[in-house]
C-alpha cells in the first residue's frame, strides 16, 4: 500500500513540477527586461519562391523570419519599445497577404543609425522582375554609416550579383574583406529530381561535357558565373550523405560555443578571406579521392571559408555568410518562454535536405552570440559617437585659422585643394563613393589636411570625408561653398543654406537634379561631418551689370551680426547673417565664413578707379563684435589672372629665391586692399594642357614637373605675404570643365564629359591625372615588307595613337620621316608632303606629323584648315604649304605632357584630339567651317574616318626615299572608322607635380 501511495504521490509530483517548470519559463521570459537596438534587415526577396513556386505566407518571408524569431525570442526591441515584425520592420519590397507587391520599404530612408544592419538577401523576388534587387550606392551609404559608426554589419551570399554595381562589389569585398572565387554550389538531395535541380544546370552540363544529363540520387553541384559547372554524385565522388558540413574553427570555438557542427543543405559561395580577417567558420565538402579530383580544378583544398570576419579599431564587425544561412520559417513557433532556442535545438535532427537543423543547431546560436555582442557594445559606440557628433570650435585669428584643442586654440596651417566633383563620362558630379576615396586618399597621402567643394557634393563624398577621418589620427578638414545666384531671393538663399547646413551635420536631403541615367529623385545625407568643417565660403559672384544695379538700388541691411547701408554691400550683409545666424541657433556655435570676390571687382583697386558702382564694397560691411574672429575675404589669384599679365609694371618689388616675382606683389596688393581682415587665396595653380597653335600663353605647354615648382612658387609667396593660406586648384583634373577659349571648339557641349580636352587648360589643372585607359585593342593595322613593316591605329577619349615599326632605324641626319592623316573628305586636303618632295598622297591630306631627329617632332595642319581665320573648312590643294599646330613633347607617355617616343625602330605617336580639329571624338565630330566664324562655336560634320599614310624623304636631295600606301587599290590604303562611344574607363595618376608639392606641404607646421 505505501509503494502504491508513493506512486500516486509521484505522478501527482511530476505534472506539477512540468507545470511549474512551464510557468517560471513562461513567466520568466515575460519578466525579462527587453532590449532595445537599432536594428535594420534588408531582404529584397520577398515574396520568396521556392522549387515548387510560393507557399504559404510564411515562406514568402523566409529569407528573414527566422532572424526575426530570434530577435523576438531574445526579447529585442525598437526604440520605442515594440517588438520587431517579420511582416513589416524590414526593408525591401512589401506585399500583403496574398503575396501582391505593394510597394517598397527603401534602407535609404531608415531614419536612424543602426546598431546591427543584417543583409539577409538582396537577389531580388522573381515575380516581380527585380524591382528592387542588388545593392545601391544610397544603400551602400546606409551600410557604411552603420560600419563607420561602430554598428556591426551582418551579410549574406548571392551580396555581389549581377544587379550590383562594380563599384559597389569592390567596396563590399573590401569592407568585409573576402574575394570571390566566382564559384558557388547546392546540395541536391536528387539529381533527377528536375523541381529541385536549377533549370539551367543540365543543358550547361551537356554544353560543356558534350553529354546527357544522366545523374540520379544525392549529389552537389558547384557553378560558376562565367559558365562552368562541376556536379559530384554519391558512390562516385563521395560515399557519406554527410556531403557539406560547417563547422566552428577551431581558434574560435571557446567564442561561439553554441554553434555546433551541422551538414549544410543550401547555396553557398566559395570565397578567399584575406589578410587581416577572421576565418569564424569553414565548409567541408567531404569528397573521395575520385571527388577531390573534380574540386582540383578549381580549388587545391575542399575546405572554405563560411564565415569571414572583419574588424577594426575605429569602425564595428562585419561578418560575412558565405552561405544562405537565414532560410528558415520558425516564426510560426511559440518564443515566449525562456529557452526557446535551447528547446527546439533539442528537437531537430538531421535529415537529408532539411535546412531546419542547421538553423536550430549552428545558425541561431550563432546570431545570438553576435548580437549579444553588439549589445554589450552599445554603450561605447554612443558614447563616441556623440563626441563625434560636436561640431568643430575653430576661428580665424592672427591671419590665422585656428582650432579648439582642449581649452586652447592652435594654429592650423592651411595646406588645402579643391576637389572637382564630376567624374569623366557625366557633367554631373559623380556618385562613386570609391573615385571620392581615392582622391582624398590621395590628398592625404600629399599632405593636404583641408579640401574645398565648389557644391553641396553627393552624399559619397561627405561619406568618404567621414570614414578617412575615422580611420586616421590626421584630420582632413572642410570648406563648404555655399554658392547662389545674384537674382535668387533671400527665401531661395534661405534654402540652399539651410540644405547645405543640414547636410553637413548628417540630416539634410535635396532633389537629385542630375540627368544620368537610374539616378533617384531625392539624395540623403547621413554622414555627420560637422566636427571637421573648417569654414564656409560665400560665393555670390556677380557680374558687372549685376554690380551696377544693386549699387543704384541703394538697398540697405540691419542685421543681428552683419549690416550693410549699401546696395551691394547688403546683398552679401543678408547671407552672412542668416549664416551665422543658423551656425549659432541651429548647430551649437559660430563657424569661419569666407566671403568670395572676383580680384575683378574689388574695391579700390586700381584697375576699378573709374568703375565705383561696379565694385563689391567690402567697407561697407559692418559686423557685429561677436563674428570679428569667424569673418575673412577669399579670392582667385592665378599667374594667368590679365590683371596681372597686363600690368606687370606695377607688380614689381616682391622678390624670392628665385629672384623678381610679379605674382607675390600682386598678392601683396590685393591683401592691402581687403585689410583689416584675413584674406585666403580660395583657388590658384597653373595648368598642364597642351600649347595648341602656341596661342595660349607662356604658362601653356608646361610639363608636370613646371607644374609642380610653379605651385609651389605660387604658395610660398601666398604664405609670405601673410594670407590665411591658399587652396590649390585643382586636386584632380576635370572633363566636363570648359575654358572661354576652349569653348567654340567643344561641340556638343553635352558630350564634353565623353572626351578629354588635353588643349584645354581647364581641364588640365588637376595634381591628379585623370587618364582615359590606353586601348589595348588595335583599332586598324597595316602592313608593308620595305621601310615598314607596320602601322597601326587605335582612340581613346584623350588621343589618337599612332604606332610605326620600321625595318631599321631612319637616318634622322639626312631624311625625316612624315606620317599623314586624311580626316575627313577625301578629295579636299593638301596632297603635297612638303614643298621640297614631288611625291604626293592618295587622298587629301588636313595634317602631316612630321619627325626630323630622334627628339623633335610637330603637327602641321593644311593652310585653309587652320584656325584663327574666317573659315576653317579643307580645301583641294597642292602647294605643299602647312601651319605649324603645335610641337611634340619627347616623352614614353608615362606623364600626361608628352606626346611621342622613338625606341630603335618603333615610333609612338599620341595626338591630342582637339590639334586635329576633332570637337567631339566620340561620335567622331570634326569642324568644317565654310562660312566666316562667328566667335561662338564652329560649324561641325561627322568624319566617316581617317585614312594614314606613310612618306620618308631625303631633305638633302628632295628624294623620295618611301611611300606607303602605293595606290588606292593596294590593300594599305585602308579608312580608319573606330567605333564611337557613350562610357569611357578611366585611371587617376600621380602627375609630376605630386612630388614636388609633397615635399613643400610636408615642411612647414
Amino acid at each position: 500500500m505505501k509503494k502504491t501511495k508513493g506512486k500516486k504521490k509521484l505522478l501527482l509530483i511530476i505534472p506539477l513540477i512540468i507545470l511549474l517548470v512551464l510557468a517560471i519559463s513562461f513567466i520568466g521570459w515575460i519578466v525579462k527586461p527587453a532590449k532595445k537596438m537599432n536594428i535594420a534587415v534588408l531582404d529584397t526577396t520577398v515574396p520568396a519562391t521556392d522549387g515548387q513556386g510560393v507557399n504559404q505566407t510564411d515562406r514568402y518571408y523566409r529569407k528573414h523570419s527566422g532572424f526575426f524569431w530570434l530577435l523576438n525570442q531574445q526579447k529585442y526591441v525598437k526604440s520605442n519599445g515594440k517588438k520587431y515584425n517579420y511582416k513589416k520592420d524590414y526593408f525591401g519590397p512589401q506585399i500583403n497577404e496574398n503575396g501582391e507587391y505593394t510597394g517598397e520599404n527603401q534602407l535609404a530612408d531608415f531614419d536612424k543609425v543602426p546598431d546591427f544592419l543584417y543583409l539577409a538577401d538582396v537577389y531580388g523576388s522573381e515575380l516581380y522582375d527585380n524591382k528592387y534587387s542588388g545593392l545601391s550606392s544610397k544603400d551602400m551609404n546606409i551600410v557604411s554609416l552603420t560600419y563607420s559608426t561602430g554598428g556591426t554589419v551582418v551579410a549574406e551570399t548571392e551580396l555581389l550579383g549581377s544587379t550590383t554595381d562594380e563599384t559597389v562589389c569592390n567596396e563590399i569585398k573590401s569592407m568585409f574583406g573576402f574575394t570571390t572565387t566566382s564559384w558557388s554550389g547546392r546540395y541536391v538531395v536528387d539529381l533527377n529530381d528536375f523541381s529541385d535541380v536549377p533549370k539551367w544546370a543540365p543543358s550547361t552540363y551537356e554544353n560543356q561535357y558534350g553529354v546527357k544529363w544522366q545523374f540520379s540520387g544525392p549529389g552537389l553541384i558547384l557553378a560558376s558565373s562565367e559558365g562552368g559547372i562541376i556536379v559530384l554524385e554519391e558512390k562516385t565522388d563521395f560515399k557519406s550523405k554527410n556531403l557539406v558540413s560547417i563547422s566552428i574553427s577551431d581558434e574560435f570555438k571557446k567564442e561561439f560555443s553554441g554553434s555546433k557542427k551541422s551538414n549544410f543543405y543550401n547555396w553557398f559561395e566559395l570565397v578567399e578571406a584575406e589578410n587581416g580577417t577572421d576565418t569564424i567558420a569553414n565548409f567541408k565538402i567531404n569528397v573521395n579521392a575520385t571527388g577531390m579530383q573534380k574540386i582540383k580544378k578549381i580549388s587545391s583544398t575542399n575546405k572554405f571559408a563560411a564565415i569571414i570576419r572583419k574588424r577594426s579599431n575605429n569602425s564595428g564587425d562585419t561578418y560575412y555568410f558565405a552561405g544562405d544561412f537565414n532560410d528558415c520559417t520558425s516564426d510560426s513557433r511559440i518564443y515566449r518562454f525562456l529557452a526557446a532556442d535551447k528547446f527546439f535545438k533539442a528537437l531537430s535532427f538531421d535529415k537529408e535536405g532539411d535546412i531546419n537543423q542547421f538553423y536550430w543547431k549552428f545558425y541561431n546560436p550563432l546570431m545570438k552570440k553576435i548580437l549579444k555582442d553588439t549589445y554589450k557594445g552599445l554603450d561605447e559606440k554612443n558614447e563616441k559617437q556623440s563626441e563625434n557628433e560636436k561640431q568643430l570650435a575653430v576661428r580665424v585669428n592672427e591671419n590665422k585659422f585656428q582650432i579648439k584643442k582642449n581649452d586652447d586654440y592652435e594654429n592650423l596651417n592651411l595646406k588645402a585643394v579643391n576637389v572637382n566633383l564630376d567624374e569623366p563620362g557625366s557633367a554631373n558630379a559623380t556618385r562613386n563613393y570609391g573615385y571620392y576615396k581615392e582622391l582624398l586618399e590621395q590628398a592625404v597621402e600629399m599632405g593636404v589636411n583641408t579640401v574645398r567643394v565648389y557644391e553641396l557634393a553627393p552624399p559619397e563624398f561627405y561619406r568618404a570625408l567621414f570614414e578617412i577621418n575615422q580611420n586616421s589620427d590626421d584630420k582632413l578638414y572642410l570648406i563648404q561653398t555655399i554658392k547662389g545666384m545674384v537674382a535668387d531671393t533671400q527665401e531661395e538663399w534661405k534654402k540652399t543654406i539651410d540644405t547645405i547646413m543640414s547636410s553637413i551635420h548628417g540630416n539634410g536631403e535635396t532633389k537629385n537634379d542630375s540627368t544620368d541615367e537610374g539616378q533617384e529623385d531625392i539624395l540623403k545625407y547621413r554622414h555627420d561631418v560637422s566636427e571637421y568643417l573648417l569654414s564656409y565660403v560665400l560665393d555670390i559672384s556677380p557680374s558687372g551689370e549685376e554690380l551696377q544695379t544693386l549699387s543704384n538700388q541703394g538697398e540697405t541691411y540691419d542685421g543681428n551680426y552683419v549690416s550693410s547701408m549699401e546696395g551691394i554691400g547688403s546683398l552679401y550683409a543678408k547671407r552672412l547673417d542668416y549664416i551665422y545666424k543658423k551656425c549659432s541657433e541651429n548647430y551649437g556655435g559660430l563657424v569661419p565664413v569666407g566671403m568670395h570676390v572676383n580680384v575683378e571687382n574689388l574695391e579700390s583697386a586700381f584697375w576699378n578707379e573709374d568703375n565705383y558702382n561696379g565694385v563689391v564694397k567690402l567697407s561697407s560691411l559692418q559686423l557685429n563684435q561677436d563674428v570679428e574672429q569667424y569673418y575673412y575675404v577669399s579670392t582667385k589669384l592665378n599667374v594667368t589672372d590679365n590683371i596681372l599679365n597686363n600690368n606687370l609694371n606695377k607688380f614689381v618689388g616682391f622678390t624670392d629665391s628665385q629672384g623678381n616675382f610679379n605674382y607675390g606683389s600682386y598678392v601683396e596688393y590685393v591683401k592691402e586692399k581687403v585689410s583689416p581682415y584675413g584674406l585666403m587665396i580660395d583657388g590658384f595653380g597653373i595648368s598642364t594642357n597642351a600649347n595648341i597653335y602656341a596661342t595660349n600663353g607662356i604658362y601653356s605647354g608646361l610639363d608636370e614637373t613646371q607644374q609642380g615648382e610653379i605651385i609651389v612658387r605660387m604658395l610660398d609667396a601666398i604664405l609670405t605675404n601673410g594670407c590665411m593660406g591658399g587652396i590649390i586648384s585643382d586636386l584632380n583634373d576635370s572633363w566636363s570643365a570648359v575654358s572661354d577659349e576652349a569653348k567654340a571648339s567643344i561641340v556638343p557641349l553635352t558630350n564634353n564629359p565623353l572626351w578629354h580636352d588635353l588643349g584645354d587648360p581647364a581641364q588640365t589643372t588637376g595634381i591628379l591625372a585623370v587618364k582615359a585607359e590606353e586601348k589595348e585593342d588595335v583599332g586598324l593595322e597595316l602592313k608593308d615588307f620595305e621601310v615598314m613593316r607596320k602601322m597601326q591605329l587605335s582612340v581613346n577619349p584623350e588621343y589618337l595613337y599612332v604606332t610605326v615599326a620600321l625595318e631599321k632605324e631612319i637616318d634622322y641626319t639626312t631624311n625625316e620621316l612624315i606620317v599623314g592623316l586624311d580626316t575627313y573628305e577625301r578629295n579636299n586636303g593638301e596632297y603635297f608632303y612638303n614643298k621640297g618632295y614631288f611625291a604626293n598622297s592618295l587622298s587629301g591630306m588636313e595634317y602631316i606629323i612630321k619627325i626630323t631627329s630622334a627628339k623633335d617632332a610637330a603637327l602641321y595642319v593644311c593652310s585653309s584648315y587652320a584656325r584663327g581665320q574666317e573659315t576653317v573648312s579643307s580645301t583641294e590643294s597642292y602647294d605643299g604649304n602647312w601651319t605649324k599646330v603645335m610641337d611634340l613633347t619627347y616623352g614614353n607617355f608615362s606623364t600626361s605632357t608628352s606626346q611621342f617616343f622613338i625606341g630603335s625602330t618603333n615610333v609612338r605617336i599620341r595626338i591630342p584630339w582637339t590639334a586635329l580639329n576633332v570637337t567631339d571624338p566620340s561620335q567622331r565630330v570634326v569642324i568644317e567651317q565654310k562660312t566666316p566664324f562667328d566667335g561662338i562655336q564652329y560649324k561641325t560634320t561627322i568624319t566617316n574616318g581617317f585614312i594614314p599614310s606613310l612618306f620618308v624623304g631625303n631633305r638633302e636631295s628632295g628624294d623620295t626615299e618611301y611611300i606607303f600606301p602605293l595606290s588606292k587599290d593596294a590593300v594599305g590604303y585602308k579608312t580608319y572608322k573606330y567605333e564611337t562611344w557613350k562610357e569611357v574607363d578611366y585611371t587617376v595618376e600621380r602627375k609630376g607635380s605630386f612630388g614636388t608639392i609633397q615635399a613643400y606641404l610636408k615642411s612647414y607646421n
